[in-house]
């Protein structure tokens, strides 16, 4: 799965005449007591409501966007007002991952293994992160076989 680098802010429309047209075709319905407007893009829906916002990726965004228009007035004459609204759009830290030390840039395929790293290992951590505690902690963790028991 292809996460995207470019997340978009949506949010419906806050203009009264497009959403009295929008009650007016029952696209705007009643939802556990709230006014919702529901798309959907690849079987998955989307709810939004006056005044809430939802930040998905810029595919999606576009897709549900271009769903939410509609025509107000005659059909054949009549102006296309789309439901919803971009808010902004950002940059979502194309190629950064998680899995990297801050202080020696060593790269981990897991998390579990930069937090060890980070109790034990790291050479480049910085005294004010150092805990005694901690590394005493990470030690201490190593299975206790069955049957004989832990002590305090």
């Amino acid at each position: 799965m292809n996460i995207e680098g470019t997340q978009v802010v949506l949010r419906l429309s806050s203009d009264p005449a497009i959403l009295a047209e929008l009650r007016k075709k029952k696209s705007l319905t009643v939802i556990n007591g709230r006014e919702v407007f529901v798309r959907q893009f690849d079987s998955r829906p989307f709810e939004f409501t006056p005044g809430s916002q939802v930040t998905v990726g810029e595919t999606v965004a576009k897709a549900l966007v271009r769903d939410s228009s509609f025509i107000v007035g005659d059909a054949l004459t009549g102006q296309v007002v789309h439901a919803l609204e971009i808010l902004k759009s950002f940059d979502a830290g194309k190629g950064v991952t998680a899995n990297v030390c801050p202080y020696c840039s060593k790269p981990f395929d897991r998390p579990q293994q930069l937090g060890r790293h980070l109790l034990r290992d790291c050479e480049n951590l910085p005294e004010s992160a150092k805990s005694e505690d901690a590394a005493e902690e990470a030690a201490d963790e190593s299975p206790v076989p069955s049957g004989v028991p832990a002590s305090d």
